[in-house]
């Protein structure tokens, strides 16, 4: 599932409040990302996704890497098997490897196994893309000319 800017910061506000300093509202802040998310879409339906280019590369790169790093502390507790003691984004991550020994190993070979699958799916796919069957199948044939 592809998550957009939008979503992670309503995460952030809903679920990491205390990443915001104390002044902040969550409501606000969760408002004004619902309003950013409308102006991008009205952007978009507009054609007008050159605008964008005014948002710096930093902070869409920060977006990113944040919005990863968010989706792989979500999931730990499933590939893990450990669910770790803290409510932060970052305290997960680092209760979790901290506690290594308490990971359910099953957990994580079918978690290991879900990765390679896709991974494998992938380059199917690529190699499939790259070289494509011919219509009418197998190789072509050359005809002999007497």
């Amino acid at each position: 599932m592809k998550r957009t800017t939008s979503q992670s910061c309503v995460e952030l506000t809903a679920g990491e409040r205390q990443l915001l300093p104390r002044s902040w509202d969550p409501g606000a802040v969760a408002t004004l990302a619902v309003l950013i998310a409308a102006v991008m879409l009205v952007l978009g339906l507009l054609r007008l996704g050159s605008v964008m280019s005014f948002v710096s590369t930093a902070v869409m790169t920060g977006f990113t890497r944040w919005d990863r790093v968010a989706a792989a502390t979500g999931v730990l507790k499933d590939a893990t098997g450990y669910s770790p003691q803290s409510d932060d984004t970052l305290g997960k991550l680092v209760n979790s490897v901290v506690h290594i020994t308490r990971w359910d190993v099953t957990a994580m070979r079918i978690a290991i196994g879900i990765v390679l699958a896709w991974a494998l799916i992938r380059l199917v796919h690529a190699r499939v893309a790259r070289n494509p069957a011919r219509p009418g199948g197998g190789h072509r044939r050359r005809r002999s000319r007497t």
